[in-house]
């Protein structure tokens, strides 16, 4: 069985924003659900790539691992007074702790500008 290393539908920055603006505001996941499917109709016509869209802005937002609820929560927390660019590396935070390869590969760009100087 293959195993999905990479997103298979483009995120746009607002979308991120929005959904970590929303989390604190949700009383459940199925309210987020259906904002973020809502929100996303703007952007993305099909229903199968609004899907996927959503389903990477939950992974990387909502559903992150037991051992990384805190530390999502203190992300959450700063979001809403964070500037842009502090935004920004919330985003990526998030990002390298909800895909592996992400990280994985950010290691590997490191070690390869590291080698190339």
């Amino acid at each position: 069985m293959k195993k999905a290393v990479g997103f298979d539908q483009k995120i746009q920055l607002h979308q991120l924003d929005f959904i970590a603006n929303e989390i604190p505001r949700m009383s459940s996941r199925d309210a987020l659900y259906q904002l973020v499917d809502e929100r996303l109709m703007a952007d993305i016509g099909g229903a199968k790539s609004r899907a996927n869209a959503r389903t990477i802005l939950f992974k990387i937002w909502f559903l992150v691992s037991d051992e990384h609820i805190e530390l999502r929560d203190r992300a959450l927390e700063m979001f809403q007074c964070a500037t842009r660019e502090e935004k920004l590396v919330l985003h990526w935070g998030m990002c390298l702790l909800s895909y592996p390869f992400f990280k994985d590969t950010v290691e590997r760009a490191r070690l390869f500008v590291s080698l190339a100087r």
